[in-house]
């Protein structure tokens, strides 16, 4: 069965569609990481019905079938880099991205009549994969500020899972030792996203972290199971990954780069994670999150949940209210258990909360 994109606003998606004779079905829309887009998860799209949900897969601006950034975008991302007010000039251009996420839900829902929750089943739980949870979080920290449309999205969103993103994500301090393809100056910058995707989808094996990361695998996968990328076709891996925008100058890496740099991410981490001291946190603010983390991923995964699990007891050691956060671990999985796993995924972000 072919799922082709469709378009709704300014983002394009994948979508299964309503479950034939059942009013109560559970909506999941998966917003993707750097470089491999929704055509990476249509291994999923199958079991979605078997499991009584709905499976929607965005593609960021300038992904497929969605718009490229305007000429004044991305001008306002580059500039981060430079001005003395960078981070509060990515900040605007986050929250402009939230909300174009937050449109897109409004109208889908109000289009495509999304059963409301009951229990377990019906409503929308949102899930960000890898980079896309710096998506995530500014949707989160600026939704209650975007104004009410023909339906309130709130009364339809259950929980939110970050699925496998990396500490870098959060702005976390690395361990030990870190690595990253993208980075590596004896990787010709050309070479550098082919490279990293063979990297990002290996299998690892680790010890224990310690807090200094000691037991994480930092670049050699393990040779029990190929890479993810390397089980792929020439064909299927031109359909799925976008080596422009995932490139040295692409938008995504500038973006990344600028959210340590300007210190916005760890900014928004802090918002995100714990409650305002100051007022009385709403919907938004206290919405569960879960952070599903491959044990097998690259360490980069790995260590973003040991860090957000003491980010969370340092919090609760000093007093602060945090929001509701459970970490779960997917056993045997790595970074693309979508391409790998995809009913097993499936069924565990219907079941994470």
């Amino acid at each position: 069965m072919e799922y082709e994109l469709r378009k709704l606003g300014k983002l394009a998606y994948r979508d299964t569609g309503p479950v034939a004779g059942n009013s109560d079905y559970t909506t999941v829309v998966i917003i993707h990481g750097l470089g491999f887009h929704s055509a990476n998860f249509i291994p999923m799209l199958p079991f979605a019905a078997t499991h009584n949900s709905r499976l929607v897969i965005l593609n960021r601006r300038e992904y497929p079938g969605s718009d490229p950034y305007t000429t004044e975008e991305r001008h306002q991302l580059e500039a981060a880099q430079e001005a003395e007010d960078g981070k509060a000039l990515l900040n605007e251009f986050m929250r402009n991205r939230a909300h174009e996420i937050f449109d897109f839900l409004t109208e889908f829902v109000q289009q495509e009549k999304i059963p409301l929750p009951n229990g377990q089943s019906g409503g929308i739980i949102l899930v960000a994969w890898s980079l896309g949870a710096i998506w995530l979080m500014p949707f989160l920290l600026h939704a209650p500020s975007f104004p009410i449309g023909e339906v309130d999205i709130s009364k339809y969103v259950r929980h939110a899972i970050i699925y496998d993103s990396p500490y870098t994500c959060f702005a976390y301090p690395p361990p030990e030792d870190a690595y990253l393809p993208l980075r590596d100056e004896s990787i010709q910058p050309r070479d550098r996203a082919e490279v990293f995707s063979r990297w990002v989808s290996g299998y690892y094996t680790h010890g224990p972290p310690t807090e200094h990361g000691d037991g994480l695998e930092r670049r050699i996968p393990a040779q029990d199971r190929p890479s993810t990328i390397d089980t792929a076709t020439k064909e299927q891996i031109e359909g799925f990954f976008d080596n422009k925008v995932a490139g040295f100058e692409g938008s995504d890496i500038l973006h990344a780069g600028f959210g340590l740099s300007t210190g916005l991410n760890a900014e928004l981490r802090d918002r995100v994670f714990c409650l305002p001291r100051q007022s009385v946190p709403g919907f938004w603010e206290t919405l569960p999150i879960v952070y599903l983390c491959c044990h097998r991923s690259v360490y980069e995964m790995p260590w973003a949940a040991l860090s957000i699990q003491n980010q969370l007891e340092e919090a609760k050691r000093s007093g602060r209210e945090i929001r509701n956060i459970s970490i779960v671990t997917m056993k045997g999985a790595n970074h693309f258990a979508h391409w790998d796993e995809p009913e097993r995924l499936m069924q565990q972000l219907l079941t994470a909360l």
